[in-house]
């Protein structure tokens, strides 16, 4: 494993780097990172190195990939896991060569971009795009909300959500707010991930233990996000692309999102069972939530989550479509390339990440993938939209 210098060190190639080859640098880790958590360990490390394979199944034969630790670098065998992925009919480099990240022509995919990719750019002797400030700032849910709500984007009760930047600020709020808003609330980290870090409370006050959590949040990320805690019905993601400004971004799939109760990931599925009301009303928000990164200066994938609820103000089971955005790839975009060329477009599929299980368990039929170079197109052949 070799350690990443930083931007100002001179910069070596990464482990089997080389000019005129394609690395894809897969560094899940980025929240954790960016909240100053350090590397991944135990079960975190654990799905860090099961995102890996399956980001290595997004590449063509022969590209580098290299998974991130915190600051070092360690270098898969991206051809011998797409080779067993092929074993068991979950790969397809003539699928592969489709997808829009393999068809821009660029030498560097990242995961995320943050300080890592720059100086594995800067290795590989490429443009230095500094994107990382744009990045964290696209990934910030208070940066969502504060986009949604201008849009009116965000339904009902959530019209109570807002951005805290100190304790005093929270405690007006929960004086304002009504009963049922005040009664069962959370606070969610800028920079959280996977359900991690929130302060969960009930009633108008804030307990010591959680005021003091709340202190070193906001010393962290400068602000936290107050919402009033609903139960979900459903949860639903939508993958985009989106190339540089002016093109148009693109929708590629909208996959079911499999969470716990309490918010965290578990895995993706087919979308084919969910109200096309919904979906349509979930693509359309994401592709306007795209276009703000893209004006942002963000480009390449993202995520957007979203989920149905049943609101206590309108009485009706309501879509909030931008519950957070995760500009980077993500396990439903990970996982709905893998099941296009598993199963082919518009096949039902279900995905769980098991990280004792090489790319995870999969569920579904037994059918042709689509044929040479339709990658991208299948993935998007139901899901394409404009604003």
């Amino acid at each position: 494993m070799d350690r990443l210098p930083s931007p100002s060190a001179e910069h070596r190639p990464p482990p089997g780097a080389a000019m005129g080859l394609r690395g894809f640098l897969c560094n899940p880790d980025l929240e954790m990172v960016a909240s100053g958590l350090g590397a991944p360990v135990g079960p975190a490390w654990a799905s860090a190195q099961a995102t890996a394979r399956l980001f290595a199944l997004l590449a063509p034969m022969g590209s580098r990939v290299w998974l991130s630790r915190g600051k070092d670098l360690e270098a898969l065998d991206g051809d011998a896991l797409r080779r067993q992925a092929a074993q068991q009919g979950l790969y397809r480099e003539d699928v592969a060569a489709g997808f829009p990240w393999n068809s821009t022509g660029q030498s560097l995919v990242a995961y995320a971009w943050d300080a890592r990719a720059d100086v594995a750019a800067g290795m590989m002797g490429l443009p230095l795009p500094q994107r990382t400030a744009t990045t964290l700032e696209c990934n910030s849910k208070v940066f969502s909300h504060a986009k949604a709500a201008a849009a009116g984007l965000e339904p009902g009760v959530f019209g109570h959500a807002c951005a805290v930047e100190n304790t005093h600020q929270l405690s007006q709020h929960l004086l304002q707010v009504p009963a049922h808003v005040a009664a069962r609330w959370v606070l969610k980290p800028a920079q959280g991930f996977a359900g991690g870090g929130r302060i969960q409370g009930t009633g108008r006050t804030l307990t010591t233990r959680g005021r003091g959590r709340l202190t070193q949040l906001l010393q962290r990320d400068g602000a936290v996000l107050f919402e009033p805690w609903v139960d979900r019905l459903v949860d639903l993601s939508v993958q985009l692309w989106i190339p540089p400004a002016p093109a148009p971004v693109e929708v590629l799939a909208v996959t079911a999102l499999h969470n716990s109760p309490a918010g965290r990931y578990q895995g993706n599925g087919d979308a084919l069972e969910l109200d096309p009301a919904v979906l349509t009303q979930a693509r359309r928000a994401a592709v306007v939530a795209a276009g703000w990164l893209q004006a942002a200066g963000h480009t390449g994938a993202v995520g957007v989550d979203a989920f149905t609820y049943a609101d206590p103000e309108t009485g009706r089971v309501e879509l909030r479509p931008i519950t957070e955005i995760n500009a980077r790839f993500t396990l439903g975009l990970l996982s709905s390339s893998v099941a296009t060329m598993a199963f082919g477009p518009q096949a039902r599929w279900s995905f769980r990440l098991q990280p004792e299980v090489l790319f995870g368990n999969w569920d579904g039929p037994a059918q042709s993938a689509p044929g040479p170079q339709q990658g991208a197109a299948a993935l998007a052949s139901t899901h394409v939209v404009t604003a």
